[in-house]
């Protein structure tokens, strides 16, 4: 299984090459994130500080915009990425919701959504489940 350090390479290209807030160079700074604030300007991916290989270790380099618009880009890479996500160290395995897309950590092997979009859903089905027998019930009344 691949490290964050051996997926970084590839992330950096992917950044560089599809990510639509970052910048090879601007206003003197090299590799610089439009989304990031102001007093690091540098993209995440791109940083070289003394405290960056722990951080990349213990998963807290993160980006929710590569997450969510420019990592699908590539589904081999986010399996990568999504695979050593602090929560997939854990054994725990790491699920996209089908309906809002976002990542969660799935507490069984069948989960499809996360948290917020579970009640949603349990909502949907069950009204679709009462007006199914609300009007099977309203044909026995009338057939008899």
């Amino acid at each position: 299984m691949k490290t964050r350090k051996d997926i970084l390479r590839p992330i950096r290209k992917l950044v560089r090459s599809q990510c639509a807030s970052f910048s090879p160079d601007s206003n003197g700074h090299s590799n610089c994130c439009y989304l990031s604030s102001n007093t690091q300007p540098q993209c995440v991916f791109y940083r070289d500080d003394e405290q960056y290989p722990e951080q990349i270790k213990a998963g807290k380099v993160r980006c929710q915009y590569f997450e969510m618009h420019v990592l699908p880009v590539d589904p081999a890479l986010e399996l990568a990425y999504w695979g050593k996500h602090p929560a997939g160290e854990q054994g725990q395995s790491i699920g996209r919701c089908a309906t809002c897309g976002n990542s969660f950590t799935k507490r069984s092997n069948r989960q499809e959504f996360c948290l917020k979009c579970r009640e949603l859903q349990t909502r949907k089905v069950n009204r679709a489940r009462q007006r199914k027998k609300y009007w099977e019930d309203k044909g026995k009344i009338l057939t008899i």
